[in-house]
């Protein structure tokens, strides 16, 4: 096939597309991803967050382009319900997981990182 200079242009966002769709999917950030039978630390809230949450909010809480979530950070010492709601409805630049993550979901989620 001959690829001429003004479709060239074509093909080249066909795959810039395509990078970005299939690092997406890798980052599993589509669709309702359920914990795995055999989870890697066996603690489902925890293994739910490295895939949900750690690209922004570091695999350690630590922080990233998200705040930090580990004890003591101003996030972490926000009400429970504060937090659910944050996780269910967004804020600030963070999506909201509401539609993507059923309730017990978010309630792990917010042990995690209140500690409790």
């Amino acid at each position: 096939m001959k690829v001429s200079r003004s479709n060239g242009w074509v093909l080249a966002l066909a795959a810039a597309v395509l990078v970005v769709v299939l690092a997406v999917i890798g980052f599993g950030l589509l669709g309702g991803d359920s914990p795995p039978a055999d989870s890697a630390s066996g603690d489902p809230a925890a293994d739910l967050y490295q895939r949900r949450c750690a690209a922004c909010h570091g695999g350690d809480l630590q922080g990233g382009s998200g705040p930090a979530l580990q004890p003591g950070s101003p996030a972490a010492a926000r009400a429970p319900d504060e937090l659910r709601n944050t996780i269910a409805n967004g804020r600030g630049g963070m999506p909201a997981f509401g539609d993507r993550l059923t309730p017990e979901e978010i309630d792990g989620l917010v042990l995690l990182i209140t500690g409790g």
